[in-house]
């Protein structure tokens, strides 16, 4: 398995997983909800429209940009905002979507192998460093660095968000823009965190416990808990 022909299409210090609104950095962390931490403060158009910017998803011109370009502006950034998500959840999640229910075109099918064995997918993921991961599969503590330790990060959990959700509206910074425009963007975020995948299929805590039922043998639990001990110690996630 030292061989797997394993890498991400795209070079993840250019990946567009930062938007800037204001004074205020989000950060895009693949499976852990932050599809739906975009749609909720409706990022695509408000970045786009305040930049003059078209909205164009994750192309060229998109509104998001690289981590190289977002740091340019670290210097009046005082906010960060991210959603973080179990890492022993997130995998199973990797595996179910991206594994076991995408078709062949998605780019990593050399993994397509271990449809029926969340252990052997485990094996191959726990071997791979972070540079040669998937953006879906690296560490969560990868899409932070570079960020200056001055800003105020505000991690939050994928599924204690909706409770959270008025104070975190409350911390974006918007102060560099007038109160009018100040006020033109807040009514453009959503009254509550569009967790739709989560909040509107299952019930949170039959979600939350789900993946406990890939971790009946001991060997992937350890695997996958070594793998992933910095998101686990950052985060303070526990299995």
């Amino acid at each position: 398995m030292n061989n797997l022909p394993f890498k991400s299409k795209l070079e993840s210090d250019h990946e567009r997983y930062y938007f800037i609104l204001g004074k205020t950095l989000f950060v895009r962390t693949p499976k852990c909800g932050s599809s739906s931490l975009i749609a909720s403060f409706n990022l695509l158009n408000l970045v786009a429209e305040l930049n003059n910017r078209p909205r164009d998803g994750w192309g060229p011109n998109s509104p998001a940009v690289p981590l190289s370009e977002a740091l340019e502006s670290a210097a009046h950034i005082t906010t960060a905002i991210v959603i973080t998500r179990n890492p022993f959840d997130r995998l199973v999640s990797c595996y179910r979507d991206r594994i076991c229910h995408r078709g062949a075109s998605f780019p990593i099918n050399e993994l397509k192998r271990f449809k029926s064995s969340f252990l052997g997918f485990a094996e191959a993921i726990s071997e791979l460093p972070e540079e040669k991961s998937d953006q879906h599969f690296r560490s969560q503590f990868t899409f932070l660095q570079g960020i200056p330790k001055n800003i105020n990060l505000i991690s939050n959990d994928l599924y204690t968000m909706q409770d959270r959700w008025d104070e975190i509206k409350e911390a974006v910074d918007l102060t560099c823009y007038s109160e009018e425009k100040q006020e033109h963007i807040k009514k453009q975020f959503s009254n509550q965190f569009r967790n739709d995948k989560v909040s509107l299929l299952l019930p949170m805590h039959k979600k939350k416990l789900d993946y406990r039922r890939y971790y009946t043998d001991k060997e992937v639990l350890q695997m996958v808990e070594q793998r992933y001990h910095l998101d686990l110690e950052r985060f303070g996630y526990e299995f």
